[in-house]
């Protein structure tokens, strides 16, 4: 193969960049959560830890503006990407062999990361996407919306038909659905113990949970989910989204999609605490709520981030931010081995120990070393360390990193 050189910084859409660091600093908010607290506790927040006052306060905004909300920009983005990586093997007359072999070595890269550090990985997911979204590439812009829509109504359907049978549920299986749900204090403390535990021990644990991940996880969410908001990136990006022609009014966009994203978050947290929290509501319906809520606001936070970016580009905080993103995939990785050293057994063992607003703390000091090295390691290399070693695998040769000076 030939020419692996770096983008050039005249070919890069800043946008792109600094929405992508946005992006990966914002999922931290979630994944906090999963690395310190029991798993029932991600999608059932009375499930474990104090819910009042200042955690309350805490939870609720993560909840509205948080939760699946940068995942799902990420996404967007991820599907934007797919195109312009498309386009430029094209251009420089390589074979599409390339994007399939780049998908292959990113889900290599997520195995490694799910089975050694943490079963919450998305790599895996995002590169079986990958290799289904290069036979995406050639649809219409109104093809790809109309694909991701039909994606998002086939999954709420499916899940909607789950609310209705609810009541046909037998009392064996009500009782297996609790125990993931609101796990008595007997498996929560056996999950404490293992977290707090050794490497070994952890591994045990994560092991079956990544297994999970990558097939029911993939096949029943990531698939329909992550699938369609990456073809709404790739219907964005071929309308220009991420170039400053684009004729899309993004301010009144922005408005729109994030104010209808918002009333239907406020009314999901109504609906939940109006049921406490029951499974029997807040499983099916409730999860409904939640997903249909952070797509729209995913797409909302999108052009807010556009129409920003474009205009502020150039500050010190936007090329901070663009440095965090051009590093996204190290970034990802270096959130979850600070977060596996500080809370499992094999770091400080502070799992199940920190209420939400520690974690929110912790996630601020994490972000402030996020943004100080990002920019002073691209000052002397031309990509994160993981991105340069991603990129030398995939296009088989030795790629030239460090910056002469």
């Amino acid at each position: 193969m030939s020419n692996p050189n770096p983008t050039q910084e005249n070919q890069r859409l800043p946008s792109l960049d600094i929405i992508r660091g946005i992006a990966v600093l914002g999922i931290l908010l979630m994944n906090i959560q999963s690395f310190s607290m029991p798993e029932s506790a991600y999608s059932n927040p009375t499930a474990y830890g104090d819910l009042t006052g200042l955690n309350y306060t805490f939870w609720l905004f993560d909840y509205l503006f948080v939760s699946g909300k940068f995942i799902g920009l990420f996404s967007l983005l991820f599907g934007a990407g797919v195109i312009l990586f498309l386009e430029r093997i094209e251009r420089n007359n390589l074979s599409p062999s390339v994007h399939f072999l780049r998908m292959f070595w990113l889900m290599i890269f997520g195995l490694l990361h799910a089975y050694l550090f943490w079963e919450g990985d998305i790599l895996f997911s995002y590169a079986i996407c990958g290799f289904i979204l290069y036979f995406c590439r050639n649809l219409t812009s109104k093809s790809l919306w109309l694909t991701g829509s039909i994606l998002l109504t086939i999954w709420f359907s499916i899940f909607m038909l789950g609310q209705l049978g609810v009541e046909y549920f037998t009392e064996s299986d009500g009782a297996e659905i609790l125990e993931d749900w609101a796990p008595n204090q007997t498996l929560i403390n056996e999950e404490i113990r293992i977290r707090t535990g050794s490497w070994m021990q952890n591994f045990n644990f994560r092991l079956s949970k990544s297994i999970e991940m990558q097939t029911e996880g993939l096949l029943f969410l990531v698939l329909w989910i992550s699938g369609s908001q990456m073809l709404f990136g790739m219907a964005l990006y071929k309308q220009g989204l991420f170039t400053v022609q684009s004729k899309l009014n993004t301010t009144f966009l922005a408005v729109a999609f994030t104010s209808v994203g918002l009333l239907i978050g406020l009314f999901a947290v109504y609906f939940n605490e109006a049921n406490s929290w029951r499974w029997q509501q807040s499983l099916f319906f409730g999860t409904v709520l939640s997903f249909l809520s952070s797509t729209i606001m995913s797409l909302g936070f999108l052009f807010a981030l556009i129409s920003i970016s474009n205009n502020f580009s150039g500050s010190a905080l936007f090329n901070r931010l663009a440095a965090v993103g051009r590093m996204a995939f190290t970034n990802y990785i270096i959130q979850t081995v600070i977060c596996s050293l500080l809370f499992y057994g094999f770091g400080l063992g502070l799992f199940g120990g920190v209420d939400r607003t520690g974690q929110h703390l912790i996630v601020v000091a994490i972000w402030a070393l996020i943004l100080f090295y990002s920019p002073v390691w691209l000052n002397n290399y031309r990509y994160g360390p993981l991105e340069w070693l991603w990129r030398c695998l995939t296009y088989m040769q030795w790629v030239p990193n460090k910056i002469k000076k």
